[in-house]
């Protein structure tokens, strides 16, 4: 028999450096499913992350891009 440890559906990993906070996302589920949870997660932060003095930098979900700040446009990834 095999232990099987548990993994939460949802994992985060945040970083903050000078261009402002870094937050990667692992989400379980379909891509409706993901898309939908990250999008929640998404404006959450841009609602909490500003009203604390805080900016945000990007938003990976999965391995995917899905915010990325004005000021860093310009930038390679």
């Amino acid at each position: 028999m095999r232990a099987h440890s548990a993994r939460s559906p949802a994992r985060a990993h945040l970083e903050q450096d000078a261009h402002g906070l870094s937050v990667w996302l692992g989400l379980d589920g379909d891509a409706s499913a993901v898309r939908l949870q990250a999008a929640a997660v998404l404006l959450e932060l841009q609602r909490v992350l500003p009203a604390n003095g805080q900016r945000m930098a990007r938003v990976v979900c999965n391995g995917v891009a899905i915010y990325r700040a004005p000021h860093l446009e310009k930038e390679t990834p």
